[in-house]
């Protein structure tokens, strides 16, 4: 080995050999503590503001939603019942938990609530594309079936 080499990895090693910069100041140190647990805490914590009452609004207009398009005459007519049902779950739930985390005093898009929205968007995109090209598919047809 060098001895160039080895005379950078001795005092990269070397315990007594002196700091570039004096000590941190403790309630510095301590500051990055808080900070980083609090950062942490935040990644960690769960998103509290979907209400339970919101849910069973949801789950009984679906209920509805189900009595009306089971009577439906064509899968056109089927589809459209459940396309009006998701627009008013959509608008149920944007409601309710708005009302809840204005309540709480917090924001929905910040920590918990942006990656709640951000795991959410995509499988909500992909219905929104499969019920376009249902509709695209039914949507050309005449009969029932």
């Amino acid at each position: 080995m060098p001895v160039a080499q080895l005379s950078f990895l001795r005092m990269a090693t070397d315990p007594n050999r002196p700091r570039s910069s004096g000590p941190r100041a403790l309630d510095e140190h301590a500051r990055d503590n808080l900070r980083f647990i609090r950062e942490t805490m935040e990644r960690a914590s769960s998103f509290t503001a979907v209400p339970g009452w919101g849910g069973v609004a949801m789950g009984i207009t679906a209920l509805g939603a189900a009595a009306i398009a089971s009577s439906q005459a064509s899968p056109m007519a089927w589809l459209l019942t459940w396309i009006t049902e998701a627009v008013l779950a959509i608008a149920i739930a944007g409601w309710t938990t708005y009302s809840k985390a204005r309540a709480a005093g917090s924001s929905l898009f910040s920590g918990p609530g942006r990656r709640f929205v951000y795991s959410f968007a995509p499988p909500l995109l992909v219905g929104v594309l499969l019920t376009a090209l249902q509709l695209r598919h039914w949507g050309g047809r005449r009969d029932s079936g």
